[in-house]
């Protein structure tokens, strides 16, 4: 008859390469990973008369078995005292010191060995800060560029806002992922790309639906260059992990000097927290970013199922999810929007008749009420500051100076009496050539002693 001593003896691994093996198939992180194993080790170096993780779990199972309180609550007040010390004597955040007891009960319970923890009252740090756009627009503008490479890193920071993605997700996704996503443009133009098959979420086990905005699609195809495969983000050795990402955007984004805790994670909160302002709600912000919805609607609010228009893919149409993404992107842009193509049609058509309107103006007969002439240049004036004002806040800077300048440019001098003609009932006085036109000759009937400006 087989004994099961000698089975495990024989067959099975030590506790810890169990546990060990169970994290790397598991739904762990590589920083979750390396931060449990490191915190166990640490521990039991730390405990005086215990020389292995194994050697810890056997102490736990002889107090279970004897069922004596005093030993099972050994361990327990140990992992308390140590962190008390890696707080007071290595300075770690009381987050930080927690992860031990964490990393021992995963150990523990990976291994059906009981433990019970003694409870204690610990204030709830802040943890990270909330980012604001400024701040994101300085670490791109001021700080990235500096960066190696500055590409790499203006993607990083713009895709992780974008997405509201961890940084152990960003770090696995795939080119291919991207580079097939669905594609979609707003009324600008501006391209959009989504997952429309999801991406799973290791880290709490669900599903998410990763939308690009037009932001960090633009930084992704300039960093990417012509590269079609392997990782979306890449490092010295490889594809890039999710740690040396949050190395990354901790050197970025310490370099703002904000007087608070600033991460990577700050994108997340930036992502939720805007567009929950803006007015999205929060069920599918949590489907953009991959949470768990633990509320009884998780299974009825199906934003990505919904088909705003089943004809515009072979797949089917535009998720809701997307439709409501592209509508409130606006919450999340931060850099400048471009001007669309009918914005640009709009704005020459405008700039066109501006001219127009000054060159009819200088050619109107000199008159010698000078009221109306102030009249004339302070409404062209006018127009032109505001049409300057436009194109700045469009970024066309071209424009606005162009704009500017016009108008500066005005002197009321230079301008004639309309007399009695409405603005829009200008009389074209002489033609291309400087001969006069039938309507200026009646114009000059009707006003004697004037005369035309060829």
């Amino acid at each position: 008859m087989a004994d099961i001593n000698d089975y495990l003896e024989k067959h099975d691994a030590s506790p810890f390469e169990s546990w060990r093996s169970y994290l790397e198939t598991a739904n762990y992180s590589d920083g979750t990973r390396e931060l449990y194993l490191r915190h166990l080790q640490e521990f039991v170096n730390w405990l005086p008369g215990i020389d292995s993780p194994d050697e810890l779990l056997d102490l736990q199972l002889q107090a279970v078995e004897k069922k004596d309180p005093r030993a099972l609550a050994v361990i327990p007040r140990k992992i308390s005292e140590y962190e008390g010390y890696q707080v007071k004597v290595l300075g770690r955040h009381p987050n930080t010191a927690a992860t031990t007891k964490k990393a021992i009960k995963n150990f523990f319970t990976t291994n059906h060995v009981p433990i019970n923890f003694l409870r204690t009252k610990r204030v709830k740090p802040k943890g990270v800060a909330y980012i604001s756009r400024d701040e994101l627009l300085k670490a791109y503008t001021d700080y990235a560029p500096a960066t190696r490479p500055p590409e790499r890193t203006k993607a990083l920071l713009l895709t992780l806002k974008d997405t509201g993605l961890r940084v152990e997700e960003a770090a696995g996704l795939s080119l291919e992922q991207f580079l097939e996503a669905d594609v979609y443009t707003n009324d600008a133009g501006e391209e959009f790309r989504v997952y429309r098959d999801s991406y799973f979420i290791e880290k709490t086990g669900t599903w998410g639906w990763p939308h690009f905005g037009s932001e960090s699609v633009a930084a992704i195809k300039e960093y990417v260059g012509h590269r079609r495969s392997g990782a979306l983000f890449l490092d010295r050795a490889g594809p890039i992990k999710g740690i040396n990402i949050t190395t990354i955007m901790r050197r970025l984004l310490g370099k703002l000097d904000a007087g608070r805790k600033l991460s990577a994670h700050s994108c997340r909160k930036f992502h939720e927290t805007e567009l929950e302002r803006a007015g999205m709600p929060l069920n599918w912000i949590m489907k953009l970013q991959g949470k768990e919805i633990g509320n009884s609607t998780a299974a009825y609010s199906r934003p990505e199922e919904g088909q705003v228009d089943p004809t515009t893919r072979k797949s089917g149409g535009m998720m809701y999810l997307t439709e409501k993404y592209i509508e409130y992107y606006d919450a999340l842009r931060v850099l400048a929007p471009p001007l669309d193509s009918k914005a640009i049609k709009e704005q020459e058509q405008r700039i066109l008749e501006l001219e127009a309107f000054k060159q009819k103006a200088e050619g109107i007969i000199e008159h010698q009420n000078p009221v109306r002439a102030e009249w004339l240049a302070e409404k062209l004036q006018k127009r032109l500051y505001r049409e300057a004002a436009e194109a700045a806040a469009a970024g066309d800077m071209d424009t606005y100076r162009e704009r500017i300048t016009a108008a500066d440019s005005i002197n009321p001098k230079d301008y004639a009496d309309l007399a009695n003609t409405r603005e829009d009932e200008w009389i074209p006085i002489s033609d291309e050539d400087g001969r006069l036109t039938p309507e200026g000759r009646e114009f000059l009937r009707k006003h004697p002693g004037r005369k035309a400006e060829k």
